[in-house]
């Protein structure tokens, strides 16, 4: 029947086997040598929550150097702590930014190595206080994976972020030192229960627990501004 199918058919099949061959072609040719974004992490429009503030282009092609000064445009000149390229990719830390506000990345004249070229792409996000237990399975491994050291002579940026089954501890790097001469804020979030939120004792059991995986760091918080939560924690 496939046979009969195909005499009679032939002409058109072939001319639609040469056309789909052309297309996978083309798509071929667009992925592997037009130079493109291929992915942003988290995408444009997301939400980023205050304890992680690594934001991803990745290319298909490695890229050249990169001028913070005149290749990151953002709507609010104070909001980039860094900017680095690593092989195919351009890593944007954020600074502790305003909560519940809307911002705006330009990056302009992004150069491969081959010298291709890509004028603008545009990137715009919501920064939101989200609790590190209520983060989606993949942000929480997303913050865990992809935060980016920076400067890694600080314990605190070496040790962090880390995640167990009692609590999870990141930090925001500040623009200035702060009040205690330190340019990281420590965030301790302690994954209990709304029911186990009640219990005092399970709550200072975390907190200690938290406290002494940043000791046996060398990481002491009576050195730090500390960030908790749930808030209650604080006063524990």
């Amino acid at each position: 029947m496939f046979i009969e199918f195909y005499r009679n058919n032939k002409k058109y099949i072939n001319v639609a086997a040469v056309v789909i061959g052309v297309l996978l072609l083309g798509l071929l040719y667009f992925r592997f040598f037009v130079f493109q974004v291929l992915s942003i992490d988290p995408p444009t429009g997301s939400t980023i929550s205050s304890s992680s503030r690594l934001v991803t282009f990745s290319y298909n092609k490695n890229l050249d150097s990169i001028d913070k000064e005149k290749q990151i445009i953002a709507s609010d000149d104070r909001i980039i702590s860094s900017v680095r390229t690593d092989g195919a990719m351009v890593l944007l830390q954020l600074k502790d930014l305003e909560i519940d506000k809307e911002y705006k990345i330009t990056l302009l004249n992004i150069r491969a190595e081959d010298g291709s070229e890509i004028k603008s792409t545009e990137y715009t996000f919501d920064y939101k206080y989200v609790p590190y237990n209520k983060l989606s399975k993949k942000e929480q491994q997303r913050q865990i994976t992809q935060t980016d050291k920076g400067n890694i002579s600080s314990p605190v940026i070496k040790a962090l972020p880390v995640t167990t089954s009692q609590f999870y501890i990141s930090y925001k790097l500040l623009a200035q030192p702060d009040s205690k001469g330190k340019q990281e804020k420590i965030i301790i979030a302690l994954l209990l229960t709304n029911q186990e939120l009640t219990d005092k004792a399970k709550v200072i059991a975390y907190k200690k627990a938290a406290i002494d995986y940043l000791l046996s760091k060398g990481v002491d918080v009576k050195d730090y501004n500390v960030e908790y939560a749930p808030e209650e924690a604080s006063q524990y």
